[in-house]
């Protein structure tokens, strides 16, 4: 009995299995099937409750348009899977203003993405009384930042941003966890394959790793970051990546004030000379300079608040 040859749903013979074959040309059949929804759909796993209506117009929805002007939207724009928007401002200040469609005819729930590709000026109008974020006025863009408009389906607009971050960019957060795409910076040696995008950008600055196979993250564990250039010191060098400094430090010799040591002496009138003389203080320990202090480390940091930092991989 002929079996199916398909990859693809599209490919599929509706005249298979004829009903002549026998029972193992049954099981090579669903063998197939069972290939071709695993081809189709590799990235299920989980139930799908998309209304048919809904799935109809996620169509065409992840178009990526490139925008250099003032741009008109329309409802038709926003869908549940949203397109992208990628505007590039000029470099003269200029505003390219999008103007979205008023959110009243916009099903809850449709979406669109503006990404602002340039560092100019890229604003978001919103309709007659809508608002973007709880604000009735235009919203500028941040350079190099995704934002995406959703409606709720009356006239409202809501505002989602998710900056844009280059690779090997440091930020520091009040969470403890690594957020998605960041890994913390505490100086842990990664594999220069497995981050390869993040090794090209910063490379063996932080430390060489093994020597061949990984390389050190930035490790601000009890640091503080310091501009790079100007003059270096012997406590710090002026080049990203060099490390100094100390949380507590004991004094030496050399940084003590001067410091001026008398005898035990007293000012008396000597009787035979008619002048004044000194004297040495009977009983008193007058030649020995006796120590003082314990040589404890003091504390060298300054008001400080503790947070983590996260390198973008």
């Amino acid at each position: 009995m002929p079996t199916e040859g398909a990859t693809h749903i599209s490919e599929l013979n509706s005249g298979l299995p004829t009903g002549s074959g026998s029972k193992s040309d049954g099981d090579d059949e669903l063998r197939q099937l069972k290939l071709v929804l695993k081809n189709d759909f590799p990235n299920i796993n989980g139930a799908v409750t998309v209304t048919p209506a809904e799935a109809n117009s996620l169509t065409g929805s992840t178009a990526v348009q490139a925008v250099t002007v003032d741009t008109t939207f329309v409802a038709g724009d926003f869908n549940f899977l949203p397109a992208l928007t990628k505007v590039t401002a000029p470099a003269d200040g200029v505003p390219v203003i999008l103007t979205l469609p008023a959110m009243s005819g916009v099903s809850a729930g449709k979406r669109r993405k503006f990404y602002n590709n340039s560092s100019g000026n890229v604003q978001l109008d919103p309709s007659g009384t809508d608002t973007i974020g709880g604000m009735n006025a235009n919203y500028r863009i941040p350079s190099f930042s995704l934002v995406e408009i959703t409606s709720d389906g009356t006239s409202a607009a809501l505002l989602t941003l998710a900056p844009f971050r280059f690779i090997g960019e440091v930020t520091e957060l009040g969470v403890a966890s690594a957020p998605p795409g960041f890994v913390a910076c505490v100086g842990a040696a990664l594999s220069r394959t497995g981050y390869a995008g993040l090794f090209n950008v910063i490379g063996t600055t932080f430390g060489v790793g093994d020597g061949s196979t990984t390389f050190n993250l930035p490790n601000y564990a009890r640091k503080t970051a310091v501009g790079s250039g100007g003059t270096g010191t012997g406590t710090l060098g002026n080049a990203v990546g060099n490390t100094g400094g100390a949380e507590t430090h004991v004094l030496v010799t050399g940084e003590l004030p001067p410091l001026f040591c008398g005898l035990n002496e007293s000012l008396q009138w000597e009787t035979n000379t008619g002048s004044f003389h000194n004297y040495l203080t009977p009983g008193a320990d007058n030649y020995a300079v006796k120590p003082v202090g314990t040589s404890t480390p003091h504390n060298n940091l300054q008001p400080s608040l503790v947070m983590a930092f996260f390198v973008k991989t």
